[in-house]
C-alpha cells in the first residue's frame, strides 16, 4: 500500500521554502493505515471525492481540527462499511454541509418522505409544499435527503436508489456547497461516478 494514496493520514516531515509551492519531504509515517482497495472500488473512489472535495473547500495552509477529525472518522467507516460508500456519499455531503455550518434543513417533518420534493440551493431547505421552488426532487431523492438531513442512518441504509438518482443528489449538493464558498467548481458527480463507472469496466 502507498504511503500517500488517498484518505491515508499521514504525518510528515518536509522543509518548507517560503515562496515556492514545492516543498522538501524528507519522512512520511501513516497515521490511519486503512485496508487496501484494490478489490474495493466503490471504497477507492469515495476517498477520492471526499479528499478532492476537501480540497477544493480549504485554503492552502488552512486549519480546521474538528473538520479533520470528523473527515478521518469518514475514512474510516468508508474502510469497514459493508454498504457501498458510493451509494452512501451523498449522506457524507450532508454530514459535511452540518460541520461546515451550513447544514440542510427541512421545512416539513421526515415522515414527509414518499413525495416529491424541492430544494433550494440559496437556503439549504428541502420541501414538499406545492409552491416550493429550487431543483425538483424524486420521492426517493428526497426521502434520502430528508433522513440525511435529520441524520436517520437507520432508514438510509435499507435505501437503493438508482445511479441516476445518486448523480442529480450529489450534482444539486455539488451546488449548493460552490454557492456558499466562492471559487469552488462543483465536480464531484463527475469524480465519484464516472471514476466509479470506469473502474467496474
Amino acid at each position: 500500500m502507498g504511503k500517500l494514496e488517498p484518505g491515508i493520514v499521514v504525518d510528515v516531515v518536509y522543509h518548507h521554502k517560503p515562496g515556492r509551492s514545492v516543498h522538501t519531504l524528507t519522512d512520511v509515517s501513516v497515521e490511519n493505515p486503512l485496508p487496501p482497495t484494490a478489490n474495493h472500488p466503490d471504497r477507492y473512489v469515495a476517498r477520492i471525492a471526499l479528499t478532492d472535495l476537501l480540497n477544493r473547500l480549504l485554503p492552502d495552509d488552512s486549519s480546521n481540527e474538528s473538520l479533520f477529525d470528523q473527515c478521518v472518522q469518514v475514512l474510516n467507516w468508508m474502510a469497514d462499511t459493508p454498504y457501498n460508500p458510493v451509494q452512501l456519499f451523498p449522506y457524507v455531503i450532508v454530514r459535511l454541509c452540518d460541520w461546515l455550518g451550513i447544514a440542510i434543513q427541512c421545512s416539513q417533518a421526515v415522515d414527509a418522505v414518499g413525495k416529491m420534493g424541492h430544494f433550494e440551493v440559496e437556503t439549504g431547505t428541502l420541501s414538499v409544499a406545492s409552491d416550493a421552488k429550487g431543483a425538483p426532487l424524486t420521492s426517493s431523492m428526497y426521502g434520502y435527503l430528508a433522513c440525511s438531513a435529520v441524520g436517520n442512518r437507520k432508514e438510509l441504509l435499507g435505501m437503493e436508489l438508482p445511479e441516476a438518482d445518486l448523480r442529480q443528489m450529489t450534482y444539486i449538493l455539488d451546488r449548493y456547497i460552490a454557492y456558499h464558498f466562492d471559487g469552488v467548481r462543483p465536480r464531484t458527480t463527475q469524480i465519484l461516478f464516472d471514476s466509479y463507472s470506469e473502474a467496474l469496466s
